[in-house]
């Protein structure tokens, strides 16, 4: 039984940049936001239809998606501070 030969050239691994979860993170953010102005919207065109369950989640999600969009720009400096140091 043999082996078979070494191949004479192996890529090396690529570099997973640190910048990219805070990238997924502010997309997110964004996508929540719009997201919370539709529930918003909804359930002030026809609020006898979609109840207050509605503007609750829409609000909780504006909160949450300029929460996160804060932290994320914030997470993203810090990351990109830290891959120019490499």
């Amino acid at each position: 039984m043999t082996t078979p030969p070494p191949t004479a050239y192996t890529p090396p691994p690529e570099r997973r940049s640190s910048a990219m979860l805070p990238a997924i993170l502010i997309a997110a953010s964004i996508a929540a936001f719009l997201v919370s102005f539709g529930l918003c919207g909804a359930s002030a065109r026809d609020p006898s239809r979609i109840g207050a369950w509605a503007v609750h989640l829409g609000l909780f999600l504006f909160f949450a998606s300029i929460l996160g969009f804060i932290i994320g720009i914030l997470w993203l400096v810090i990351a990109l501070i830290m891959d120019s140091r490499k």
